[in-house]
């Protein structure tokens, strides 16, 4: 087969999968008549659609517990202390200014043709779920927005007993908050504390990076498959028994490299605390002693 052939054979492919393309699109009415298919088909995923914001208020807890789908933000008595990088919708900034949030208030933002985050408190536990869509496999989200909900909790000043995250394809951040375990896991986005004071930190992610800043007591672990790990205590580092390994990545303690391979572990006795650190793909930075807490 000729050159040319081959081009024009190209070509043809090209224009039928265009030309069926745009048939798709004129027999389902844009985004909207996806969405009206959606309903139909239990199979099929539509567009989140706009923007929908509540709150709840005056809710009364000592620990969290949050599962499922969707970017989860809880901050301690000052919500400005909110990092660059989760910048919420303008719907919900407006609302949490309009609201003037205090201790024990849920602010939720979600497309309005996607199932809401529910939320409860069940013996003093706050208890946030989202599913997303029910059951769909095949997605047809052509908007520019992921669909991902975003909630916002203000835990104000309290010392809470426990944080439990369990997200799927998300991301976390814990601002300024004061509490007793904390549990972050996610399969595949970032993890961000800020300002936290734990007595215990467990964190898990898939593919995402992690950066942890605060007052870290008792145990802190944190195991990662693909991204980087950055961890800043107001510790000493002879206050912790550390065990780190990172499998593929730079391991830097102060920011002094420990180890040029391509393998690094770091083993050291201390206490009463301690920190276990296992990356299998991405650098990890720790610095003990800081004083910008």
């Amino acid at each position: 087969m000729n050159k040319l052939m081959k081009f024009f054979i190209i070509c043809g492919i090209t224009l039928f999968v265009g030309m069926g393309l745009c048939f798709g699109g004129i027999m389902t009415n844009g985004v909207s008549g996806i969405n009206k298919v959606a309903e139909k088909y239990d199979w099929l995923e539509g567009t989140p659609g706009e923007l929908q914001t509540s709150y709840g208020e005056d809710l009364e807890f000592d620990s969290i517990r949050v599962t499922g789908e969707m970017d989860i933000c809880l901050i301690g008595a000052d919500y400005n202390a909110m990092p660059a990088s989760w910048t919420l919708p303008r719907q919900v900034s407006e609302a949490i200014k309009a609201h003037a949030p205090e201790e024990g208030m849920v602010f939720l933002c979600y497309g309005e043709n996607i199932n809401p985050p529910q939320y409860k408190v069940t013996n003093g536990v706050l208890e946030i779920n989202s599913n997303i869509y029910d059951g769909g496999v095949v997605s047809m989200n052509l908007s520019y927005d992921d669909g991902i909900p975003k909630v916002v909790v203000f835990c104000g000043n309290r010392d809470l007993d426990e944080i439990d995250v369990n997200l799927t394809a998300c991301d976390v951040a814990v601002l300024g908050v004061s509490c007793g375990q904390v549990n972050l896991k996610t399969t595949d986005g970032d993890v961000y504390t800020q300002s936290i004071r734990s007595r215990g930190l467990n964190v898990e992610t898939g593919y995402g990076d992690c950066r942890i800043h605060g007052d870290l007591e008792g145990l802190t672990k944190i195991k990662s498959s693909d991204g980087d790990i950055n961890v800043e205590t107001s510790r000493d580092e002879s206050s912790y028994a550390k065990n780190i390994h990172v499998t593929d990545g730079i391991l830097a303690i102060n920011d002094m490299e420990m180890d040029d391979d391509s393998f690094a572990s770091y083993v050291r006795e201390g206490g009463p605390n301690k920190m276990e650190i296992d990356s299998m793909l991405g650098d990890v930075s720790i610095w003990f002693g800081i004083s910008s807490f």
